[in-house]
């Protein structure tokens, strides 16, 4: 998500209610990443090059049940591979899955790494360029 999108939706959150459940958190908490990788689409679009966006659950990272601290239990890939081949760019909502239930889960603070370099790791990927407002660093997905 866009810095600071992440604070601003749990400060919304907080206003209405202090001790929201868990699963409400993951849906509120995905948005930020969702908008985020459509604006990043259609800004590529804009330029010329094909590009999709992918929420985790259509990138078949499936996670255990627990809200807002999830872990990755499989990772599919869902059709990524398959817009690869058509030449598209996807980008994929990264801090997201689904449980098996169908239920969005966040996998909390640095989920968003962790679920670039498990994605990366899944499609068997030579590297994995992790793109933050912090820094920029090539990490290896063996």
């Amino acid at each position: 998500a866009q810095a600071g999108t992440t604070d601003n939706l749990i400060k919304l959150a907080q206003q209405i209610d202090e001790h929201a459940s868990a699963r409400e958190m993951d849906m509120l908490l995905a948005v930020g990443e969702q908008e985020t990788i459509a604006l990043t689409a259609m800004a590529l679009d804009a330029i010329g090059v094909k590009a999709v966006s992918r929420t985790g659950a259509q990138a078949g990272i499936f996670t255990d049940f627990e809200h807002t601290r999830a872990r990755i239990t499989e990772i599919t890939g869902g059709d990524i591979k398959k817009c690869l081949d058509e030449g598209k760019v996807v980008i994929v909502a990264g801090f997201q899955g689904v449980d098996r239930d169908g239920n969005v889960t966040t996998l909390g603070r640095g989920g968003s790494d962790l679920s670039a370099i498990a994605l990366a790791a899944a499609l068997k990927a030579d590297v994995c360029p992790i793109y933050t407002d912090a820094c920029l660093q090539p990490i290896r997905a063996s």
